[in-house]
């Protein structure tokens, strides 16, 4: 009996593979897989056949990554409270048994966001803090600027990014509790300094990228239509329009630019505030939000649209069909209409997901929890195998456009 698991240490992106001869033909084989996370162990489990030749091959069947989409906590913890703050590894471990043979193994897979090749650089400035990943073997290298609702999750991406060939800096910008489509306000001109100091710091860097997720996305689009210096956007969950802050007692604008507030949407009333104030939560949802921003065109206003056509580069857009934070994929089509009309001249494409919700899951990683899930939208399922093919999207959109520094490939091959 033979079996090649690969790569049982790799990138959090990289698809696994199983491969198992010398079982009898038909055999059934069972698969369970374990994670202990920090706030107790979560379980999967599934079954499959042997051909007539006694071999299982999972590379074009998603097997693995199955178990892991599939994998539950035992005692009702969300995915949020199992993840720590650290860009750890992601350990699992896998017993597989042949049921008629009697034959058993159990294999260790570790999955990495940020490899080895990748160093970190933690930078405190005066106006800004963020963590800066790099490929240590290489000063050629375009770099992403990411700008997310988490902390934890900008940090992921980043040395995600950074383990694929890129320069990517981490900015701690809307980093905040998820309570509604809102955030502290900030001022627009951080970002500007971040690329400064990318511009300054990172030697032969000829391309600056804004990455930006759910209220990032919004930043990062705003940013770039205001700086011909950034080259091109990634927005997943975008808005179309600058929207309304966080601010308990009174309706406020999330951003600020040159000491002034920047024009916003309303989104709420007295009435909507004080719930908020008393219940700790948003009551805002993606066609209480859709309305007040047909409410706000219909007014003839524009101040509050993001002026996209003055961005100096190509643009990706991300979106869920089932998104019930806000109106992603409508806000996404109104960009890509008025990118149209305004002819744009540099690429723009918008990947939609139809059943899925707002958040797009990195590759190969746990669903999050219903309760997170009946917040965002999409099914749990949906949105990690959306969220497969949106980081799928999003390299291509980056190897077509800005090509990563060359590193490290390790290479095998398979003969059972």
């Amino acid at each position: 009996m033979k079996c090649f698991l690969y790569p049982d240490i790799g990138r959090v992106d990289e698809p696994l593979q199983l491969h198992m001869n010398g079982l009898k033909p038909k055999e059934k084989v069972n698969l369970k897989l374990r994670w202990e996370a920090p706030a107790g162990r979560w379980t999967s489990a599934l079954s499959m056949n042997a051909d007539e030749n006694g071999k299982v091959t999972t590379q074009s069947k998603e097997v693995l990554a199955n178990l892991i989409w599939k994998l539950r906590p035992e005692n009702n913890d969300d995915f949020g409270k199992s993840t720590t703050s650290e860009i750890e590894p992601f350990v699992y471990h896998i017993d597989i048994e042949a049921t008629e043979s009697g034959w058993t193994e159990s294999r260790t897979l570790t999955r990495l966001f940020q490899e080895d090749h990748v160093n970190r650089k933690n930078i405190i400035k005066t106006d800004f803090e963020g963590s800066f990943f790099y490929p240590n073997n290489t000063e050629q290298f375009p770099v992403i600027i990411v700008l997310g609702f988490d902390d934890l999750q900008s940090h992921h991406t980043a040395a995600l990014l950074a383990s694929n060939g890129y320069g990517a800096l981490q900015l701690s910008y809307c980093a905040g509790k998820m309570d509604g489509p809102t955030t502290r306000k900030r001022t627009v001109e951080q970002v500007h300094q971040a690329v400064d100091w990318v511009k300054e710091n990172v030697k032969g860097n000829k391309n600056i990228i804004l990455y930006g997720m759910s209220k990032g996305a919004e930043l990062a689009l705003l940013t770039a239509s205001k700086n011909k210096d950034i080259k091109g956007v990634i927005a997943m969950s975008p808005t179309s329009h600058v929207l309304e802050g966080s601010d308990n007692q009174k309706q406020a604008s999330p951003w600020t630019e040159k000491g002034q507030s920047v024009p916003y949407v309303p989104l709420s009333s007295g009435l909507d505030r004080l719930v908020k104030k008393v219940f700790k939560s948003s009551i805002h949802n993606a066609n209480t939000i859709k309305q007040s921003i047909e409410k706000y065109d219909k007014k003839g206003k524009t101040d509050a649209i993001i002026k996209v056509e003055n961005i100096h580069g190509p643009i990706l857009l991300l979106s869920g069909g089932q998104d019930a934070y806000w109106p992603s994929r409508w806000m996404a089509e109104k960009i890509m209409y008025r990118l149209s009309q305004n002819k744009f001249q540099y690429e723009m494409e918008h990947l939609e997901y139809l059943e899925a919700g707002h958040h797009l899951p990195h590759p190969y990683m746990p669903a999050p929890s219903k309760a997170l899930t009946l917040a965002l939208g999409g099914d749990p399922l949906d949105n990690v195998v959306s969220g497969k093919k949106a980081w799928e999207g999003t390299l291509k959109f980056l190897h077509d456009h800005f090509p990563p520094a060359q590193i490290p490939l390790e290479t095998y091959s398979v003969q059972i």
